[in-house]
């Protein structure tokens, strides 16, 4: 195969050459004061909006090429004038400029893909006096473009100037023969020969190589930094994660197949629930609960709303897959995944970015597997319960008990102003008896005990026949009345004499209360 060598193309392009790189070192110029005043905005007010007005608008792509396309025109002209012997230091002021400039709108790019509201905006403070710097060390490099593009002398515009400064020759016009069979002893004489003169160049200039190899080492290094741990970064449960102008924190992640008290749901399905909360950092919003998904394997799994709401109640609140949210807010919620059975493991949290790239973020989940009902703590008439679990934390105790037919109960009484305290009594149905439990609690009232019992509670007996029955704790009084008791509905079988408990499973948790 036959190829020229480039040198005629290029010095019969010379000045052409130059037209390009001007116009691109000015594109350059006007990207980079943009990109500079966002940076000293964002300097003075530390605020950063990625979902409005993200980075990647102002360091944009074709500043990018730009920046990739001067650096390869200034190799090529640095090659042809050394090759021709002509002055070509003078290029290395755009070569170094230019090349460094990639590197700082990387380290820009960077650190607003990893911002978080935790970093301060300091930290962004020596890439900031840089692009000042190169906004005006610019200058010489365009001047060199100038006076290249309009010759040597500025009153001649012919392109035939520089062919004579370069003396064009039929040298530069020399076909290469290119041999396609491979010929390997050729082969190991031209890399030795090549390796030789790379030898001779880098003794020759020692200084700029070395800058050259380490500002490459640099880049490179930095985005495979960046690809690894910024673009492909996997966030670990607890860590906080700014996407879209939120901040979004998975605070913890269950597993299990039961309800809060400990009630099978589905035979055929388990539950991921995920504890989450999200902030909003920019304006009013709707924050769209379906960019979350749930992934195990190639397994998709999307929200299922409210639809669970009840039987997740004890980890917290569920909320539309579609809700506003104010500046500033936080929404603390739970989302409830359906997910396969007997699959407990790799499962991760995605949220899909609305970016330039829609990329998926991971977020890796550390579940907690809940399913499995813990041994019964036992306890009796006296002592303490210490509940300590998920969005309950409180000390309930049972001072004392009565069981009876017939129980009195104290309620307020007002008339013409004037309140008191007013004793009455109630009648149990027929066939049941009243238990009138007194109890100590920090949080609790008797409305609230009631409904927590009924919610968590059983009570566990044996009936007339020695049989062991276990029954829902329903209250005895629909109405309103003073003082920490509780009135429960019991069967005529359980009397003063009888040994029942009353058992409360709250999710894993069990305590089984005596009542002798």
């Amino acid at each position: 195969m036959i190829i020229r060598k480039p040198y005629a193309f290029l010095i019969k392009n010379f000045k052409k050459i130059h037209v390009v790189l001007l116009l691109l070192s000015l594109f350059v110029a006007y990207r980079l004061f943009d990109v500079s005043s966002f940076v000293g905005e964002f300097m003075d007010f530390g605020i950063y909006d990625s979902y409005n007005n993200s980075i990647s608008r102002h360091i944009t792509f074709l500043l990018q090429i730009a920046l990739i396309l001067i650096v390869i025109g200034c190799c090529a002209l640095i090659l042809l004038l050394r090759h021709k012997k002509k002055p070509w230091k003078a290029y290395l002021i755009p070569l170094v400029e230019y090349f460094a400039l990639i590197f700082v709108l990387s380290m820009v790019k960077g650190f607003f893909n990893s911002y978080t509201d935790g970093v301060s905006s300091t930290d962004l403070r020596m890439s900031r006096d840089l692009l000042m710097i190169f906004l005006i060390a610019q200058l010489p490099a365009i001047g060199i473009f100038i006076m290249r593009t309009f010759g040597l002398d500025i009153n001649k515009f012919s392109f035939n100037t520089d062919e004579e400064f370069l003396e064009l020759s039929e040298a530069d016009r020399e076909e290469i023969e290119v041999r396609l069979d491979i010929d390997k002893n050729t082969i190991k004489r031209t890399f030795r020969r090549l390796f030789r003169n790379i030898g001779y160049v880098y003794k020759e200039h020692k200084l700029i190589c070395n800058t050259i190899i380490g500002l490459i080492l640099i880049v490179i290094i930095y985005n495979v930094y960046a690809l690894v741990f910024i673009t492909n970064k996997s966030y670990k449960q607890g860590e906080e994660y700014n996407a879209n102008g939120y901040t979004i924190t998975v605070k913890d992640a269950y597993y299990t197949n039961k309800d809060g008290s400990g009630n099978v749901i589905s035979d055929k399905s388990y539950f991921v629930v995920v504890d989450l909360s999200i902030t909003n950092n920019i304006e009013k919003r709707k924050v769209d609960m379906n960019n979350f998904h749930l992934k195990s394997g190639t397994s998709d799994y999307t929200t299922t709303t409210k639809m669970y709401e009840s039987e997740f109640s004890d980890f917290g609140e569920c909320v539309d897959s579609v809700l506003e949210l104010r500046r500033g807010g936080t929404l603390n919620t739970i989302i409830v995944y359906k997910v396969s059975k007997n699959n407990n493991s790799n499962f991760a949290l995605y949220y899909q970015e609305k970016n330039n790239n829609n990329t998926l973020r991971k977020i890796k989940l550390n579940l907690k597997d809940v399913s499995k009902i813990k041994k019964a703590i036992k306890y009796k008439i006296g002592d303490n319960i210490k509940i300590n679990a998920y969005n309950l934390k409180d000390t309930i105790t049972f001072d004392d008990f009565l069981i009876s037919n017939t129980a009195t109960y104290t309620t307020r009484s007002c008339s013409g102003g004037d309140c008191s305290s007013v004793e009455k009594s109630f009648n149990a149905n027929e066939g049941e008896n009243i238990l009138k439990i007194s109890f100590g609690s920090v949080g609790l009232e008797s409305k609230n005990l009631i409904d927590f019992l009924n919610k968590y509670g059983k009570i566990i007996y044996k009936d007339s026949e020695g049989i062991m029955q276990e029954i829902s704790i329903e209250s005895a009084l629909d109405r309103s009345y003073m003082g920490k008791y509780v009135y429960i509905k019991i069967p005529s079988d359980i009397s003063s004499n009888s040994n029942f408990k009353i058992r409360i499973t709250l999710r894993d948790n069990r305590y089984d209360y005596s009542f002798n």
